[in-house]
């Protein structure tokens, strides 16, 4: 007998649950106002201004900053689109009639999050190269993914894909633009 179709059930049963008890309380209204500001801050504008700056301005890892950005980012992309067209989750205002989010997703698709990702993946670059006094970075990646849930535009486990995905991303874009830059001649 194959569990996984019940351990799926059951999973999305919890995540059902957990989103619904999230947004059903009050809480929700009154903290929808930060939610979107948080959830704006994760639209990919700030990503590109915090590694450009770190590049113009930081001479230590700035440039190894930017270049670690652009390569996650371009591997992340292509991984994300697809996961996101292929499993095709519906968002909870679809998988849940009776629920109204507070914001209208950019697009149709729910697993896994980008906010959440992008967010992770920079906050992750952030703590590999600075250690942590880039701490502040976590928690606002963890912001940004909260504030998904909470505009009701994603599941948790949306949430929580999008930080292991951002977060292995990082990983691998640091590995990627460690090694272009040692190749580089001088």
């Amino acid at each position: 007998m194959n569990k996984a179709p019940q351990l799926i059930d059951r999973v999305q049963r919890f995540d059902t649950e957990l989103f619904l008890r999230v947004n059903g309380s009050t809480v929700q209204l009154g903290l929808g106002k930060a939610a979107r500001a948080v959830s704006r801050s994760g639209d990919g504008y700030c990503h590109i201004a915090l590694a450009v700056s770190l590049s113009l301005f930081e001479p230590l890892f700035g440039d190894l900053f930017l270049m670690a950005v652009v390569c996650g980012f371009c591997l992340w992309l292509p991984v994300y689109w697809i996961l996101k067209n292929t499993l095709r989750r519906q968002r909870p205002p679809e998988a849940l009639p009776s629920f109204n989010a507070l914001i209208v997703a950019s697009d149709k698709f729910s697993f896994p999050s980008g906010h959440t990702a992008g967010a992770f993946l920079l906050a992750s670059l952030c703590i590999g190269l600075y250690g942590a006094i880039a701490m502040p970075m976590l928690i606002w990646a963890c912001l940004v993914g909260c504030s998904r849930v909470i505009l009701g535009v994603h599941f948790p486990t949306d949430i929580l894909a999008g930080a292991i995905l951002g977060t292995g991303f990082a990983s691998i874009g640091l590995s990627i633009a460690q090694s272009l830059i040692s190749s580089t001649p001088l």
